[in-house]
């Protein structure tokens, strides 16, 4: 796989909207392990992310325009 493609799929793990439309597919490992095969990342790399975005999801955090915190 060439950089730029390892690129591209690594802005994928980081995007929210990505994780908000495909996350119950991750839920089975067996994905995890396909999705890994197409793209080359690591299935520690897949899991990582999908815990990341979760962790984004649950923690508070102020939004320091308006002053609330979600």
């Amino acid at each position: 796989m060439n950089s730029s493609a390892t690129e591209a799929h690594e802005r994928l793990l980081v995007n929210d909207e990505f994780w908000d439309m495909f996350l119950p597919l991750f839920y089975d490992e067996k994905k995890i392990h396909e999705f890994s095969k197409i793209t080359g990342l690591s299935e520690d790399r897949i899991r990582t992310a999908r815990e990341a975005h979760f962790a984004r999801r649950i923690t508070p955090h102020l939004h320091r325009n308006n002053g609330t915190i979600n």
